[in-house]
């Protein structure tokens, strides 16, 4: 795949498994490449969704599902860079950060917030979630 071309996103935006229903000769080869980018997701978040949708046709994958990995692989290739970045040397302090931003959407009335948890310089857990807000 050296020379493919880079994707901006991992799956189309309305992802719909085509017409080729073909199943796959060797399906343990796209087993190996979904298992792989379920390792990914650890540090790259970004992946999850993706991932997630294409590991729910390991029991009969076809044509069309290793093309969408294909599609994942051309992103992550054209996106190295970017993830999250663990150290090993780093302190063992517990900072903890939260953000709340209530009625930012005045219109609809819903709040943001949002946590993020570092163990020394490494992030550990996170959350970000828009909720609506009580008619008043």
């Amino acid at each position: 795949m050296v020379d493919y071309k880079l994707m901006s996103t991992p799956l189309e935006a309305k992802t719909k498994i085509g017409s080729n229903n073909t199943p796959l000769d060797a399906p343990s080869y796209f087993h190996g490449l979904v298992g792989a980018l379920q390792y990914l997701t650890l540090t790259r978040p970004d992946l999850s969704y993706s991932v997630n949708y294409v590991s729910q046709f390991m029991h009969s994958p076809t044509i069309m599902h290793l093309k969408m990995v294909r599609r994942i692989l051309r992103y992550v290739k054209g996106t190295i860079d970017v993830g999250l970045h663990f150290t090993s040397n780093t302190t063992l302090d517990l900072f903890a950060f939260s953000d709340a931003d209530w009625v930012g959407f005045p219109t609809t009335r819903r709040s943001t917030t949002g946590y993020c948890t570092f163990l020394g310089g490494n992030p550990i857990s996170w959350c970000a979630e828009t909720t609506h807000s009580l008619p008043l």
